[in-house]
């Protein structure tokens, strides 16, 4: 019995151990990550997950239920047109049986994340959050570009045809 209790004592220090490394993992990432187990708690989830969702701090230190994320996210977010907090709630209950998702949100009119959830075969479901604000403003200012110079490039154009007419007419007389 003293074999079995220090066997079990190194077992359990061994997964403290991982648990402290995988913990640290999840807190240096830049995305938000959380894993819900089959019960749609969350078994592990990072600081940035409570950032990037603007949840409220005292979720840092607990256990966060699917259903409270669900429910912050509906407030707070605008889905993309025909998927929305219905559609990743049922996914959430259904992963075992779907595709893996991945879309993105608007949250508060300013901040685009990515999300992508997948399910762990006899864990639940992991999600991750990255902010790609940068990105899209970028991708938004880039395709307004374009825009004003495809108006210019017309207006160019224009304005020489008329030179051009101008000129024949003057040619002409």
């Amino acid at each position: 019995t003293d074999l079995i209790r220090v066997e079990r004592q190194e077992r359990d220090a061994l997964m403290d151990r991982q648990a402290l490394l995988l913990q640290a993992t999840l807190d240096h990432l830049d995305q938000g990550v959380c894993i819900f187990g089959a019960d749609g708690y969350a078994v592990g989830q990072n600081r940035r997950l409570i950032e990037l969702l603007h949840l409220p701090p005292h979720l840092a230190g607990a256990r966060l239920s699917s259903s409270v994320m669900l429910d912050h996210l509906g407030r707070s977010t605008t889905f993309p047109i025909g998927f929305g907090i219905t559609e990743l709630g049922f996914w959430m209950r259904n992963a075992a049986r779907q595709p893996p998702i991945a879309f993105e949100i608007k949250q508060g009119g300013h901040t685009f994340l990515k999300i992508f959830g997948r399910h762990i075969p006899s864990w639940g479901v992991v999600m991750s959050f990255t902010d790609v604000t940068a990105e899209r403003l970028a991708n938004n200012a880039l395709r307004d570009l374009n825009e004003q110079l495809e108006r210019r490039v017309e207006e160019r154009t224009q304005a020489l045809g008329e030179a051009l007419r101008d000129a024949e007419r003057a040619t002409a007389s």
